[in-house]
């Protein structure tokens, strides 16, 4: 019954993915935010010929180019393992492949490889 509290492996599941993806939303939302500040030391040094070098070091390029695709990649690793466990969720409140196609607004048979992911234990 909607509304009524309820707990199961999935629902669990569900849960703990979501507070997952959020924390590294959160995480990528600030490398972000520090990635602009360092574009705009970029930008700055644009200006100059030859400061660019001295810029690239002074932000850690390498570094900061590292630690932001490991963001960007765990946060989307999280995001996919999140919509698994809410599809999963749906599946054992009755949704069927063409519910969730339609909720998730993908294809049917994008859905139903979801569904064969959860079967497998994504």
């Amino acid at each position: 019954m909607p509304g009524e509290s309820a707990s199961s492996p999935a629902r669990d599941a569900a849960r703990r993915d979501m507070a997952l993806m959020m924390e590294a939303a959160a995480k990528l939302r600030d490398d972000l935010e520090r990635h602009v500040e360092i574009n705009r030391e970029v930008v700055q040094a644009l200006e100059q010929v030859g400061a660019l070098g001295a810029a690239l070091e002074r932000i850690q390029a390498g570094e900061w180019r590292t630690r932001l695709t490991d963001s960007l990649a765990r946060y989307e690793l999280l995001r996919h393992r999140a919509r698994l466990s809410l599809i999963a969720v749906g599946m054992e409140e009755g949704m069927t492949v063409a519910d969730v196609a339609e909720q998730w607004s993908i294809s049917r048979q994008l859905a139903a490889r979801y569904l064969r992911d959860i079967e497998g234990g994504h």
